[in-house]
């Protein structure tokens, strides 16, 4: 019998890698002041705080943060041909507390969203990408593999960095921790 070659037409990255701590050093306390002050707005959030929208340069404590980021926006850029200067649209914090979650959604206007996350505990909700084709739905299969599977799971870290697709669909899993889940997302054009 001859070999099947594989061909993949269609690639979906997403980008991973954790920030040193120093970058992040005393973000926490300043989101959690904000969370103080401003009412919870109403995008994906089921439960749980999520502030206004800020864009690049509204907040001095974010700077390091930006910088680190951008670096690593024009790596992405340079590695997918991308034409733009990966422009930080605007950025928004998130708090979960238990049994908070957010629903599936996608980031339309932009090239490229960025979850950050400040503060993990344990059993505090997955980021779940779905798969953006229907094969799932159109194929019966026997059980998740490399070729087949409808969704695809990342356990947050501690200053884990996650940038991908604007378009993919994803959506963040219940906390299920009896502590506060912290993250900040971006948009990036």
């Amino acid at each position: 019998m001859k070999t099947l070659d594989v061909i993949i037409p269609f690639k979906t990255e997403i980008f991973i890698t954790k920030i040193d701590s120093s970058v992040t050093t005393g973000v926490l306390d300043e989101i959690m002041k904000i969370q103080t002050l401003e009412q919870s707005t109403s995008v994906s959030n089921v439960g749980g705080w999520q502030s206004p929208s800020y864009t690049a340069n509204q907040n001095k404590f974010m700077t390091p943060i930006i910088l680190e980021m951008k670096e690593y926006i024009r790596e992405i850029y340079n590695i997918m041909d991308v034409d733009g200067s990966g422009e930080i649209l605007n950025y928004w914090f998130n708090v979960n507390s238990k049994y908070d979650y957010n629903i599936s959604h996608s980031h339309p206007g932009s090239y490229f969203s960025v979850a950050l996350y400040l503060k993990v505990p344990q059993n505090s909700g997955n980021i779940v990408f779905q798969r953006p084709d229907n094969l799932k739905e159109t194929i019966l299969f026997n059980k998740p593999n490399e070729h087949n599977f409808g969704d695809y799971q990342i356990t947050p870290q501690e200053n884990l960095l996650v940038i991908f697709p604007s378009c993919l669909h994803h959506y963040v899993a219940r906390n299920n921790s009896d502590e506060t889940r912290v993250s900040m997302a971006f948009n990036i054009k």
